[in-house]
């Protein structure tokens, strides 16, 4: 499993699932890597950004695949049709960020927070 977010958010993640680890009798490791990075790419538009700035966008949902950003290593997962993580072990430098920016310009790439993610995760989606 990969847990990406706060520490608070870790934290509880490792109480739940130390409990559950507990309680089935597994053997588990977990790792906390310091200098990881994660962003999110959200919206109708993120398969188009991904794509543009040379990752695999062609993922199934909950698929993976590594790729290159800017030459830093990045994980991309694909955890919803429109919702893409990338994962960076090492931190992502600056040139990932321009990377990114101009990948998605064209794109209509815009910074939300948290609050403004949420919501579009809870919005009623359309049926098919």
């Amino acid at each position: 499993a990969v847990v990406a977010g706060g520490p608070g958010a870790v934290t509880r993640w490792r109480q739940v699932a130390s409990r559950a680890i507990s309680t089935a009798g597994l053997a588990a490791t977990a790792e906390l890597l310091v200098d990881s990075a994660a962003l999110s790419l959200a919206g109708p538009r993120s398969a188009r950004i991904v794509a543009a700035a040379g990752l695999p966008a062609g993922l199934g949902v909950r698929e993976i695949a590594d790729g290159r950003l800017a030459g830093a290593p990045v994980t991309v997962v694909r955890e919803d049709g429109d919702h893409f993580l990338l994962l960076f072990e090492n931190g992502h430098p600056n040139a990932v960020w321009q990377a990114l920016w101009e990948a998605g310009r064209d794109h209509g790439l815009a910074p939300v927070g948290n609050e403004a993610l949420e919501l579009l995760h809870a919005a009623p989606r359309p049926l098919p």
